[in-house]
């Protein structure tokens, strides 16, 4: 997965436990971190989206512009009753900009 430097959308992440898909009904919480920054689920900033089967995690220009540029980490854990199944670490490359400038309204 590649961002860069000051981008701003949600970034999708289909999460699979074996080959059952993890949805708000099949799970009692999600978690997904990028290097320092975690969001959760049913608590917190994660989203799911029926439409496309995958978890939103949300990345504002200020998150993505704090990130130093090369390869970062990323993790997926969830949670049925007092099991936690954690992914394997995913390479997240953030890529630097020449556009340093925040947007303004």
């Amino acid at each position: 997965m590649n961002i860069h430097k000051g981008e701003q959308y949600v970034i999708p992440f289909e999460v699979t436990v074996g080959e059952n898909a993890v949805t708000p009904a099949s799970v009692d919480g999600v978690r997904i971190q990028i290097e320092n920054r975690l969001c959760e689920y049913p608590n917190g900033e994660l989203e799911y989206d029926t439409e496309d089967g995958t978890w939103l995690y949300p990345l504002t220009e200020e998150q993505s512009s704090s990130l130093y540029a090369g390869e970062r980490k990323a993790q997926v854990a969830v949670k049925y009753g007092d099991d936690i199944v954690m992914s394997d670490i995913i390479r997240v490359v953030v890529m630097d900009s020449i556009i340093k400038r925040k947007w303004t309204e």
